[in-house]
């Protein structure tokens, strides 16, 4: 799967980041646009914007957001294999 671009649109000479739409978002992902629409009811996921009821995600956030996820995903998954050695330490004492 291929990381949101990071190229800038340039226009009268200022830069603008590009934005994705939620159909384009939720493609990227393999989700339905139904579940970005819950996550957003609920406060999940990246920040978006809404222009006159379209909703718009910055690659910014979006980016962010996925490193935030992976961040989360290797503290559980150090918490994991740290309860698993201890308990492995304590049953053998036993």
């Amino acid at each position: 799967m291929q990381r949101p671009e990071h190229n800038k649109c340039s226009e009268g000479g200022a830069e603008m980041e590009p934005l994705w739409s939620q159909e384009k978002l939720a493609m990227y992902w393999g989700y339905s646009v139904h579940t970005l629409e819950s996550w957003r009811t609920l406060g999940i996921g990246p920040k978006f914007i809404s222009l006159i009821g379209a909703i718009r995600y910055r690659v910014k956030e979006i980016h962010e957001f996925e490193a935030l996820i992976q961040q989360e995903q290797s503290k559980r998954k150090e918490n994991f294999n740290d309860r698993r050695f201890k308990s492995r330490l304590s049953s053998r004492k036993e």
